[in-house]
């Protein structure tokens, strides 16, 4: 009976059935962590992205109504494992359409509004290491800032609107590691922020410049403020700002040249 019960389990692993959530979740659990070592990646992406089909199928994730019984299934199976930290952790690996039936997935797993209890949240705060890894290496050290900031700058007023309460989300929420990426990326995120402060979008110079104030005057970015203020561009930009037609963008750069305190009149 050991045996044959064995042998029954391997065929569930290998070969789930759509309504097998544990044994999809373990599979895909395995397809993930074997990917850096699989000599053909793209062949294990394309078993991810099955698999991801059938998870999302179980979850209603296709359909116009989520299932909360699905997303529980999936939820209580994945808890048993690090499938969630390795679906952050191997992002890079996986092409467009895969990142976003992961995000689709890891969304419902933790999106306590749709569900009657905080497993999924508890679940996260068991496991900072996710949050961590999402955070690092799905907006900040991935492309979805740059694509965040141009979304910002959409002419849709409900796109661009949208994208600046995300925006501000991420970069005020988890201060330590905005405090940690501002730091380390400095460059990179200076050249993105700049052309939000000097958009033609009056909605959108005057609230990226009232998030700037607030990312200086934060206590935890204090080396993200020494860089800030050494550079002598981003003097001349908010100089420049000084001067708009705009008395409230005015009143705004004018609060951004005080929080300056310790750099340039410092």
């Amino acid at each position: 009976m050991g045996l044959l019960g064995a042998a029954k389990g391997l065929r569930r692993l290998w070969h789930p059935g759509k309504h097998d959530p544990e044994a999809l979740v373990a599979k895909l659990d395995y397809q993930f962590a074997s990917l850096p070592f699989a000599p053909n990646p793209e062949v294990v992406v394309e078993r991810i992205a099955a698999l991801l089909s059938e998870i999302k199928s179980i979850m209603g994730l296709d359909d116009e109504e989520l299932s909360k019984e699905g997303v529980l299934a999936i939820r209580e199976e994945a808890r048993k494992t690090k499938l969630l930290v390795r679906m952050a952790t191997f992002l890079g690996w996986l092409d467009n359409e895969t990142l976003q039936d992961v995000a689709q997935v890891f969304g419902a797993i933790v999106r306590l509004s749709s569900l009657q209890d905080s497993h999924g949240g508890d679940y996260i705060q068991r496991h900072k290491e996710t949050v961590k890894v999402l955070f690092e290496r799905v907006v900040l050290e991935g492309p979805l800032l740059a694509r965040l900031v141009g979304l910002v700058q959409h002419p849709r007023f409900v796109i661009c609107s949208d994208a600046l309460h995300t925006l501000k989300e991420l970069l005020t929420h988890n201060k330590a590691l905005v405090a940690e990426y501002l730091a380390q990326h400095y460059d990179q995120f200076r050249e993105l922020y700049v052309t939000l402060i000097t958009s033609d979008n009056y909605v959108v110079r005057l609230q990226s410049l009232k998030l700037l104030i607030q990312l200086l005057k934060e206590p935890l970015n204090t080396d993200f403020l020494a860089q800030f203020t050494s550079d002598v561009y981003n003097l001349a930009t908010v100089m420049d700002l000084l001067r708009d037609e705009s008395k409230n963008i005015e009143l705004e750069a004018f609060h951004a040249f005080q929080a300056r305190s310790a750099g340039w009149l410092g």
